[in-house]
């Protein structure tokens, strides 16, 4: 089963996606902001990160420096920000989202970074 960190500022797609992803046999724990990043990820242990582009005082870009200084990690971007706004080595959703496609893309990277690839 998937451990899913999703971060997000907007509670309710917060809620609706936490609510589907676990629908769908992943284990998610969810934040609102990016204070409390590191100690969600001793006390969680994901196996990725879905990560907002832009949270209420913060860039997901800072919050994902954030986590790669203490997990190699896969990070999920998904944003209303243009692509653009990205490092290019990084996946991007544009909300709104396919639920659908979204859940297969976390099962694939999970199973990557299983594999070591």
């Amino acid at each position: 089963m998937p451990r899913v960190l999703l971060i997000d500022d907007d509670t309710e797609f917060l809620d609706v996606l936490s609510e589907w992803l676990t629908g769908r046999g992943h284990e998610v724990s969810t934040l609102s902001d990016g204070t409390a990043v590191l100690t969600a990820l001793d006390e969680f242990q994901p196996d990725l990160v879905v990560l907002d582009g832009l949270l209420r005082g913060t860039s997901g870009s800072t919050v994902a420096q954030e986590i790669e200084t203490q997990r190699q990690l896969r990070i999920i971007y998904v944003s209303g920000l243009p692509r653009d706004e990205f490092p290019a080595d990084r996946p991007v959703f544009q909300k709104p989202i396919d639920l659908d496609v979204l859940d297969r893309f976390i099962r694939e990277e999970v199973r990557a970074a299983a594999d070591g690839t």
